[in-house]
């Protein structure tokens, strides 16, 4: 079982070519789960469940061969759609990165836990890019919760 908290979050709901959103996970270090997604033109929503222990195991094995969070790829792009994952241990360390969605394919050790993580969001309640496979899956005492109000946009002054 993990030992720290893991937070996911991909997408971007003021993107007009992305038509997902932005969804954020929060996996506790006791396999707790909270999900949010927020879209274009549609009222926040959110879940909670629980991540089977053998699929958190899977996530955590995937995070150490991938020497999280250690990532060895060019700096992110403006414009470019990424992913974040930061994970905060029982002491308070905190460790983060953010990689650019497609980049993920490419990347050992990230391509399993991502894909770890995408299918937990498919399975909580978001159709993501993720088949749902009744054989696999990795979420189990899925409930509907009340979402939490989105930040709002960063203006800048011009």
């Amino acid at each position: 079982m993990s030992k720290r908290r893991l937070v996911y979050r991909a997408g971007n709901e003021h993107n007009p070519g992305n038509p997902f959103g932005r969804a954020e996970l929060v996996i506790e270090a006791d396999g707790r789960m909270r999900l949010e997604h927020f879209a274009r033109r549609r009222e926040p929503r959110a879940w909670t469940g629980t991540i089977d222990a053998a699929a958190l195991e899977r996530l955590d094995a995937a995070l150490e061969r991938a020497n999280f969070p250690v990532v060895a790829m060019p700096p992110l792009r403006g414009g470019a759609e990424y992913r974040q994952l930061a994970a905060t241990g029982a002491d308070g360390t905190r460790e983060a990165i953010a990689v650019e969605w497609h980049a993920v394919a490419q990347m050992p050790g990230y391509r399993e836990a991502f894909s770890i993580l995408d299918a937990t969001i498919s399975q909580l309640g978001i159709p993501w890019d993720q088949p749902l496979d009744p054989q696999s899956m990795l979420v189990h005492d899925v409930q509907p919760a009340e979402p939490r109000a989105p930040p709002p946009p960063v203006v800048r002054p011009r």
